[in-house]
């Protein structure tokens, strides 16, 4: 499903119709934000809506059909033929943000018209806490295909990334172990936690966190929190290991990590953002 969308700002619950004319809507890349696209700054609601011809085969075929979508900033609802197939996060009024959370929908067979014709819309709601360059349908995977098949590719997808968090895991213990037995050794001071960082933090980029009892905010100040810990403790592991001594300004760095790490776990995600600007959400755009 990427590549051209039309799409349009505003809100109307009129987009939503299959029946719609949105010849006049202009079209935007996807995946991309609107932001990069000839809106950048614009907060609030934008519509995309997409055509696509479902054949005959994929019709009648006894597995359902869905549609998987990959990160939307920083809200939306998915209408199908018309239909509110559901979202991620919420809209206004009571708007919540869920940007990183990728979802697959299944689409009901009456969505189809009679002529093998499905018509996608999507209502999405951009904070203005974002970044400017974001908006809409940013990143990720896009797939109109059967359920069982979209359902098992998201399923394993992140594999590759749960395995590095093994790895970084028992390297972490394994340090661990070496300051353990050696617990006076410069070299080893700061074994543990540096080796260890990168796994919880590969973990907290995964769609797999999403099992965890927290809402959205909290494991993204979790995931923040991470970023300040490992630079603290890159400082603390890499130079005693090259004998290299620790002056007054790699300690004024290692506390101003520790002073970011605990202003990011205070409630809301303003603070987060602002305090790292390079994102939405304070890391790297994440793709697959």
């Amino acid at each position: 499903m990427a590549g051209p969308w039309k799409f349009r700002t505003g809100d109307d619950a009129a987009f939503a119709r299959p029946d719609l004319d949105d010849s006049s809507w202009e079209t935007l890349r996807v995946p991309g934000g609107w932001g990069r696209q000839g809106h950048a700054g614009y907060a609030g609601f934008g519509w995309y809506r997409l055509a696509v011809s479902v054949d005959e085969v994929a019709r009648r075929s006894p597995t359902s059909l869905a549609l998987t979508m990959g990160s939307v900033d920083s809200a939306y609802e998915l209408y199908a033929g018309g239909q509110r197939l559901g979202g991620v996060g919420a809209l206004p009024p009571d708007a919540r943000l869920e940007y990183d959370r990728h979802a697959t929908f299944v689409i009901p067979r009456e969505a189809v018209d009679d002529r093998g014709r499905l018509v996608l819309a999507v209502r999405v709601y951009k904070a203005p806490i974002t970044t400017r360059w974001g908006g809409g349908l940013v990143e990720g995977e896009y797939l109109l295909g059967p359920l069982d098949t979209l359902t098992r590719r998201e399923s394993v997808s992140d594999i590759p990334e749960l395995t590095l968090v093994v790895v970084f895991v028992l390297a972490g213990l394994y340090h661990m172990q070496l300051y353990r037995r050696r617990p006076g050794c410069a070299s080893t001071s700061g074994s543990g936690p540096w080796p260890s960082r990168p796994g919880p933090t590969r973990f907290l980029r995964t769609q797999w966190r999403f099992a965890l009892p927290f809402d959205f905010a909290t494991l993204k100040d979790l995931e923040h929190l991470m970023l300040y810990v490992g630079a603290a403790t890159f400082v603390q592991f890499v130079w005693p290991l090259l004998g290299r001594p620790l002056g007054r300004g790699l300690r004024a760095f290692q506390a101003a990590n520790v002073l970011g790490g605990l202003l990011v776990v205070l409630p809301g995600l303003r603070l987060n953002l602002l305090l790292l600007p390079g994102g939405r959400s304070g890391s790297r755009p994440r793709s697959r």
